[in-house]
């Protein structure tokens, strides 16, 4: 399939940390679809990656979208840590350097 098919990448994600906050879009982008393709992140708590499906499912019913990817990436227990996990993709980086701008 043409990656460029894709019209959203919507993941959801409880919690988002750090660079994370916007997962929706570096997955997108770290799966090397082209930077046409948007990507939302959504945080909707024990049900973020059903409403990102539900969401999906809604752009194909209702706004005629042909592919859209969806899913969770959410783990909540790795986030209620001391730890923040704000530490950069560095892979990411080399793809797309200005992936976390303002830097």
């Amino acid at each position: 399939m043409d990656p460029a098919a894709v019209e959203d990448c919507v993941l959801g994600c409880g919690m988002p940390q750090g660079n994370q906050h916007t997962i929706g879009r570096t997955a997108a982008l770290r799966a090397g679809l082209p930077v046409t393709v948007p990507g939302m992140t959504m945080d909707r708590q024990c049900a973020s990656g059903l409403m990102a499906i539900a969401t999906a499912a809604k752009q194909i019913v209702i706004d005629r979208m042909d592919v859209v990817i969806a899913g969770g990436v959410e783990s909540i227990s790795l986030v209620q840590t001391p730890n923040l996990r704000v530490e950069s993709d560095t892979a990411l980086m080399a793809m797309h350097h200005d992936i976390y701008m303002p830097r």
